[in-house]
């Protein structure tokens, strides 16, 4: 199984990735793979709280992140290639 597919597997069964967690499954550079994940289009999201640190969820990008990609991108992120 490739880090993506772990990655993937992990936050689409609902859970949260931190980078502790990461490095027992055996990935590295954990920030990298999720950029890398998000350039394939996946909607993974950093969310930072006081008492836990940082870590990773997936889930459906709201109206308003859509409306500010197209409002930075145009029509051509949204359209078939």
């Amino acid at each position: 199984m490739t880090q993506h597919s772990m990655i993937l597997k992990t936050l689409n069964a609902g859970k949260r990735l931190t980078t502790a967690r990461a490095e027992k499954m055996g990935i590295t550079n954990l920030s990298a793979r999720i950029a890398e994940l998000r350039a394939q289009g996946h909607s993974i999201y950093t969310n930072h709280r006081k008492n836990v640190g940082s870590f990773y969820q997936s889930g459906r990008p709201t109206r308003s992140v859509v409306a500010l990609a197209y409002l930075q991108g145009g029509s051509s992120l949204f359209g078939a290639n």
